[in-house]
C-alpha cells in the first residue's frame, strides 16, 4: 500500500485528537502532503479515533482522487494551505471545546499572555466565517494565512499547521491548552499581558 507510513501517522494523530476530547463522532479532519501536489487526508463520516489507514484518501490539491473514496468535505481549506505555504507539510482542523467557544463568541485570542504560546504558535489569526468545506471558507482561510500557524475559524473550530504532522497536532494542543487557561483567567479578572520589551526579546528568541 503506498504511502503506508503517512497513513498510519495520520490514523494515530486522529485517534489522539478523538481521545483528547478535541473532536466528537465524525467532526475534524487531518492531511499531510508527502510530496508537491500531493495530500493525504482522512475520509468523510468516519470516526478519527477509529480510522483505519486503508481508509485514508490520496489526492491532488486541486481535489482529484488518486486513492480511496469520499475525502474530508473540508479538503479545499488543506489545498488552499500546501498550494500557498511550500514550507507546511500537515495541517489539523478540531473542535477542541475551549478554543471552539472562543471561535463561537469571536473573542480576540491573540493575546500576548504566555511566553511557551508565542514561541510555537505565534499570532492566533481568526478566520471569518464561512460555511463548512465550502470555497468560501477556503478563501477566507487563504486571505488569514500569512505566515501564520494556528487559527480560530469563527462559529466553527480552530485549525493548526506545521512542518510535519506531529508538529501540527502539537500546535493544536497548545492551542486549546491556551484556550482552557485564558477561560479560568478571565474567570479570576483580567490576565496580564507581555510588555513590548518582553514581546521583543522573545521574538529575537523564536529567530534564533
Amino acid at each position: 500500500m503506498k504511502y503506508a507510513e503517512e497513513r498510519k501517522l495520520i490514523c494515530e494523530i486522529g485517534k489522539r485528537m478523538y481521545e483528547r476530547g478535541f473532536v466528537a463522532s465524525n467532526d475534524g479532519n487531518i492531511s499531510l502532503s508527502p510530496s508537491e501536489n500531493i495530500m493525504l487526508i482522512t475520509p468523510s463520516g468516519v470516526s478519527k479515533g477509529f480510522m483505519k489507514p486503508e481508509e485514508i484518501v490520496v489526492m491532488d490539491w486541486d481535489g482529484n482522487i488518486m486513492a480511496g473514496q469520499n475525502p474530508s468535505s473540508e479538503y479545499p481549506m488543506h489545498s488552499i494551505v500546501y498550494k500557498t505555504r511550500k514550507n507546511i507539510k500537515s495541517v489539523c482542523h478540531a473542535h477542541p471545546v475551549c478554543a471552539t467557544a472562543f471561535a463561537v463568541c469571536d473573542y480576540d485570542l491573540n493575546k500576548p499572555v504566555l511566553q511557551e504560546v508565542l514561541l510555537s504558535l505565534g499570532k492566533i489569526i481568526t478566520v471569518p466565517y464561512a460555511v463548512t468545506g465550502s470555497e468560501k471558507l477556503a478563501k477566507n482561510l487563504g486571505k488569514s494565512l500569512g505566515d501564520n500557524h494556528a487559527f480560530l475559524l469563527k462559529n466553527h473550530g480552530a485549525l493548526t499547521l506545521g512542518k510535519e504532522i506531529i508538529d501540527a497536532w502539537h500546535k493544536m494542543e497548545t492551542l486549546e491548552h491556551f484556550a482552557k487557561i485564558m477561560t479560568i483567567s478571565l474567570q479570576i479578572g483580567n490576565p496580564t499581558l507581555l510588555n513590548k520589551a518582553d514581546i521583543e526579546k522573545l521574538n529575537a528568541k523564536k529567530i534564533k
